[in-house]
Protein backbone atom coordinates (compact mmCIF):
# COMPACT_ATOMS: atom_id res chain seq x y z
CA UNK A 1 0.00 0.00 0.00
CA UNK A 2 0.84 3.94 -0.18
CA UNK A 3 1.45 3.92 3.62
CA UNK A 4 4.15 1.16 3.66
CA UNK A 5 5.70 2.35 0.65
CA UNK A 6 6.22 5.75 2.16
CA UNK A 7 7.34 4.30 5.54
CA UNK A 8 10.25 2.08 3.93
CA UNK A 9 11.33 5.79 2.53
CA UNK A 10 11.63 7.31 5.88
CA UNK A 11 14.21 7.49 7.82
CA UNK A 12 14.14 7.27 11.96
CA UNK A 13 13.65 10.98 12.92
CA UNK A 14 15.84 13.61 14.03
CA UNK A 15 15.49 15.74 17.22
CA UNK A 16 16.63 18.82 15.81
CA UNK A 17 14.59 18.69 12.53
CA UNK A 18 11.28 19.71 11.97
CA UNK A 19 10.56 16.74 9.49
CA UNK A 20 11.26 13.51 8.80
CA UNK A 21 14.05 12.69 6.39
CA UNK A 22 14.49 10.60 3.77
CA UNK A 23 16.80 7.27 3.23
CA UNK A 24 19.46 7.91 0.99
CA UNK A 25 18.80 5.78 -1.93
CA UNK A 26 22.01 4.37 -2.59
CA UNK A 27 23.75 1.53 -0.95
CA UNK A 28 27.37 0.84 -1.29
CA UNK A 29 26.79 -2.81 -3.06
CA UNK A 30 24.79 -1.20 -5.75
CA UNK A 31 27.19 1.49 -7.02
CA UNK A 32 29.22 0.12 -10.18
CA UNK A 33 31.34 3.10 -11.97
CA UNK A 34 31.33 2.85 -16.09
CA UNK A 35 34.64 2.25 -18.03
CA UNK A 36 36.75 5.48 -18.97
CA UNK A 37 37.71 5.11 -23.01
CA UNK A 38 40.38 7.67 -23.03
CA UNK A 39 43.77 6.69 -23.83
CA UNK A 40 45.83 7.14 -21.53
CA UNK A 41 43.55 6.38 -18.39
CA UNK A 42 46.02 3.74 -16.57
CA UNK A 43 48.98 6.47 -17.24
CA UNK A 44 50.14 7.33 -13.97
CA UNK A 45 51.90 10.31 -15.19
CA UNK A 46 48.62 11.96 -16.05
CA UNK A 47 46.72 10.54 -13.38
CA UNK A 48 44.84 13.36 -11.22
CA UNK A 49 43.22 13.84 -7.43
CA UNK A 50 39.97 13.14 -8.54
CA UNK A 51 40.93 10.37 -10.29
CA UNK A 52 42.50 9.08 -7.51
CA UNK A 53 39.27 9.95 -5.36
CA UNK A 54 37.00 8.18 -7.88
CA UNK A 55 38.65 5.02 -8.08
CA UNK A 56 37.47 3.00 -5.46
CA UNK A 57 33.74 2.78 -4.88
CA UNK A 58 32.73 3.77 -1.61
CA UNK A 59 32.02 2.14 1.14
CA UNK A 60 28.83 1.89 3.72
CA UNK A 61 30.28 4.17 6.35
CA UNK A 62 31.07 6.81 3.54
CA UNK A 63 27.74 7.27 2.26
CA UNK A 64 25.03 9.18 4.24
CA UNK A 65 22.17 6.92 5.55
CA UNK A 66 19.14 9.83 5.26
CA UNK A 67 18.90 12.97 3.92
CA UNK A 68 16.37 16.06 4.14
CA UNK A 69 14.86 16.16 0.77
CA UNK A 70 13.15 19.77 -0.45
CA UNK A 71 10.12 20.53 -3.24
CA UNK A 72 12.06 23.43 -3.80
CA UNK A 73 8.49 26.02 -4.00
CA UNK A 74 9.97 29.06 -3.13
CA UNK A 75 12.51 28.08 -7.15
CA UNK A 76 9.00 26.94 -8.73
CA UNK A 77 7.33 29.89 -7.71
CA UNK A 78 9.27 32.82 -9.57
CA UNK A 79 10.60 30.79 -12.73
CA UNK A 80 8.88 30.07 -15.90
CA UNK A 81 7.75 26.44 -16.91
CA UNK A 82 8.34 26.89 -20.73
CA UNK A 83 10.76 28.03 -22.48
CA UNK A 84 11.96 31.61 -23.60
CA UNK A 85 12.25 33.54 -26.63
CA UNK A 86 15.60 34.53 -27.15
CA UNK A 87 15.46 35.41 -30.46
CA UNK A 88 16.99 38.28 -32.22
CA UNK A 89 14.27 41.31 -32.66
CA UNK A 90 14.58 42.80 -35.60
CA UNK A 91 11.30 45.13 -35.95
CA UNK A 92 11.78 48.86 -36.70
CA UNK A 93 11.46 50.65 -33.62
Amino acid sequence: TLADTVKACTADPVISAHVLPRKFPAASGTIRYPTVAKRGVDNPLYRTNASNYGAEVPLDHQLPDRYFGRACNFSKSYTDSGPRYTGLQTAAT
